[in-house]
């Protein structure tokens, strides 16, 4: 896994196994895609905090938009600033970097969506049904690309998806992970208690949809590279 990201941070690197110390691993691309990753979503809580919190209507849908933030702002950079990646401009001229560009226009729709909501919450409804519509249509794009493209094209660009063992490992360590955090809360008396049925059911039935839509889009994010040992 540590020998696929340092290929796509340094892809003229030698590629052999790692073993102890990364020389090819540039810090400053690290901290860019974590600055803006993390700063990109970080603007929402203050919003959304002043809005009202995780009872404003519109809290599904800026979560939802948070969510889509990480691989938008690791494609960004690959795409239009870091030269090396195999994502870039110059060097992606296979069908399948459409993908990215649709997944770039689709967070940016989601952020303005989530924005609109909160400051007016009569347009959720309109938004949440275009977000789900744009949703479905980025899968099928996802799928239509992938078979015009081939597995290779994909793979080159981190797109061609991961064997089912890593998504459940994935999945059972982010399960873990929340419930380690649950009862550190528990236990310290922080934060407080959230009845999601009070928040669920302001929220339009097609809202959660693209939750499971993202989760197989995310296959085409977090591909081959970055999982294959």
């Amino acid at each position: 896994m540590l020998q696929s990201i340092l290929d796509w941070v340094d892809p003229t690197g030698p590629s052999r196994p790692v073993s102890g110390s990364v020389p090819h691993l540039r810090w400053e691309q690290v901290g860019l895609f974590l600055a803006l990753a993390f700063g990109l979503t970080w603007l929402l809580d203050p919003l959304l905090w002043l809005a009202g919190g995780l009872r404003v209507p519109a809290a599904t849908l800026v979560l939802q938009a948070q969510m889509l933030l990480p691989a938008f702002s690791a494609i960004l950079l690959g795409l239009f600033f870091f030269a090396n990646s195999p994502l870039h401009v110059r060097t992606n001229r296979s069908p399948a970097r459409l993908f990215l560009y649709y997944y770039l226009f689709l967070t940016v729709v989601y952020v303005a969506f989530a924005l609109a909501s909160v400051a007016a919450p009569q347009l959720l409804t309109m938004t949440v049904a275009i977000s789900l519509l744009l949703s479905v249509l980025g899968l099928l794009l996802a799928i239509v690309l992938r078979f015009v493209s081939g597995r290779p094209a994909y793979a080159r660009l981190g797109l061609a998806g991961a064997p089912l063992k890593y998504w459940v490992r994935f999945g059972a360590g982010l399960v873990l992970f929340y419930a380690l955090q649950t009862a550190l809360n528990y236990v310290f008396g922080l934060g407080e208690f959230v009845h999601l049925r009070a928040i669920l059911p302001q929220q339009p039935s097609p809202a959660l949809s693209p939750l499971a839509l993202r989760a197989v889009l995310a296959m085409f994010i977090l591909g081959d590279p970055l999982w294959r040992e």
